[in-house]
């Protein structure tokens, strides 16, 4: 009779099945979209079911389970309190009808985004142990960051790799991520944090860089509560991030399959992306490419379909939606490095987009450069003068705009000088590069003529093409006034009339 009586015991103490779950993107901490229609959902275990959401702010509403328990219900959410009146937290409570109650506590109103793509993106804030173990851990500022990173206003969301055969309906939400379990001064492992979570000196070090720059920087101007989501996989392909019926829709794609792996078509958006389709989020930052180096001619079209799909996807309209330019790495000039950074360039042919520039962040022979304050710091730039209409924040450095020839001298006009174009090191402007009809690319002078560029090339009395920073690990040294880097570019020049 013992063994049965401990089982017995033992079955009692388990915990009793709850009838409302709720999904892992909500949770207490968490921050909801400010004056939305906000989506809350989850499921209960018996379809059918009535479900009450009562919130702190006022709004009552009932929800019904579906065949497969599911239930969604929409409420609106007020206008965010501005952090000098201090943290308005709020709470929602679910109720199943003579079933179990739950509740969220200590919820924000503000702004939401998400912050998705490879490695670069997940770089995390603080190296982790053994040191050198991944030269893409670790932020080059943590260390003076470190002093600053208890804000409270500031919530994290860090979804884990996932790949999935279909869409799923959940994921997890975990940090420090299952890729970087760092030990502490005992070889234990430090503490797992799940859901959403504050920002604080326990928190911040293992979340993304890039991220919490452009969370810190979007807060210290907008000075509400922000909610930053991150979704990212170090050595992913843009095409394990797209929906399968959006890949499909692209040429050479038409027969694409869904596999489980790094590399597989919607593997990650379907682990990943497709849980946190209900959120209402204001906007999605993009920092990935790496794993598509060499796809020519398809990745412009492959990044314009995501975005399209995305949009549609969270709710319909033109959700801003802001990409990172990948740094120069290496000594090649095959044309891979440029033609995919030409090819992120083709975002902005789309509404509501921006593109960071970061030529002048490189680190010569390393992919994942460590300065991820001012990547995330150029994202929120892109935020606030597009998304949030600061007029006082400079996003953009100069762009090519138009060139045309003068006795075999090129002069190039640029958009988004602010105050001017100048050398951020004093010296001789570098990476001009010009091609005559025989295509030879041979370096060029260049030099700066009030708010022009004016380029020529002793040999070349011909010039056809002119381009800039189009070598692989090509750092060049113009830029505005305002410390932001010209963008590269290539360009044919306009035939001269007969």
């Amino acid at each position: 009779m013992k063994p049965l009586i401990a089982s017995m015991l033992i079955v009692a103490a388990l915990p009793v099945l709850a009838d409302v779950r709720l999904p892992e993107a909500l949770s207490d901490h968490m921050v909801l979209q400010q004056n939305a229609e906000v989506t809350l959902w989850g499921w209960t275990t018996t379809a059918g079911s009535t479900v009450d959401i009562e919130t702190s702010w006022g709004i009552k509403a009932q929800a019904r389970s579906d065949d497969s328990g599911e239930w969604r219900v929409k409420v609106k959410t007020p206008a965010a309190q501005t952090l000098d009146k201090g943290l308005r937290t709020e709470h929602i409570t679910f109720s199943n009808r003579g079933e179990n109650t739950l509740q969220l506590q200590d919820i924000l109103i503000g702004e939401v985004w998400l912050l998705a793509g490879q490695s670069n993106m997940e770089v995390m804030l603080c190296p982790v142990e053994p040191k050198g173990a991944a030269n893409w851990y670790g932020e080059q500022f943590w260390g003076e960051e470190s002093k600053y990173s208890d804000r409270p206003g500031l919530r994290l969301l860090n979804i884990i790799e996932t790949a999935a055969m279909t869409p799923q309906k959940d994921c997890k939400a975990l940090f420090p991520s299952h890729l970087a379990q760092p030990k502490d001064a005992n070889g234990l492992m430090s503490k797992a944090y799940r859901g959403w979570q504050p920002c604080s000196i326990a928190t911040a070090p293992y979340f993304s860089a890039v991220a919490y720059y452009f969370g810190a920087t979007l807060q210290a101007k907008l000075k509400v509560p922000v909610g930053l989501v991150t979704a990212s996989g170090g050595a992913t392909p843009i095409e394990t991030w797209m929906s399968l019926d959006a890949l499909l829709t692209i040429p050479g794609y038409e027969k694409a399959t869904t596999a489980l792996n790094r590399d597989g078509p919607a593997g990650f958006f379907n682990g990943m992306i497709a849980p946190l389709l209900p959120m209402a989020i204001k906007g999605v930052c993009w920092y990935q490419g790496e794993s598509n180096l060499g796809l020519r001619g398809k990745y412009a079209q492959l990044l314009r379909t995501l975005i399209g799909d995305w949009r549609k996807r969270f709710g319909g309209g033109d959700i801003p939606f802001y990409v990172v330019q990948l740094v120069p790495f290496g000594d090649g000039r095959d044309g891979n490095q440029a033609e995919l950074r030409e090819a992120q360039t083709s975002a902005l042919q789309l509404n509501k987009t921006g593109l960071v520039v970061t030529n002048d962040l490189a680190e010569r022979d390393n992919i994942h450069p460590k300065n991820k304050r001012d990547v995330g710091r150029r994202l929120a730039w892109q935020a606030l003068s597009k998304t949030y209409g600061s007029k006082d924040v400079v996003a953009d450095g100069p762009t090519f705009q138009s060139c045309e020839l003068n006795d075999a001298k090129i002069q190039i006009t640029f958009r988004d000088i602010g105050g001017g174009l100048v050398s951020r090191d004093g010296r001789p402007l570098t990476c001009f590069e010009v091609a005559g009809a025989d295509g030879k690319i041979v370096s060029a002078k260049a030099v700066i003529e009030g708010d022009k560029v004016i380029v020529s090339a002793p040999n070349v009395t011909e010039p056809k093409f002119v381009y800039f920073a189009w070598g692989d690990g090509d750092t060049p040294n113009l830029m505005s006034r305002d410390g932001l880097p010209a963008a590269q570019f290539r360009a044919k020049l306009p035939k001269l009339p007969e």
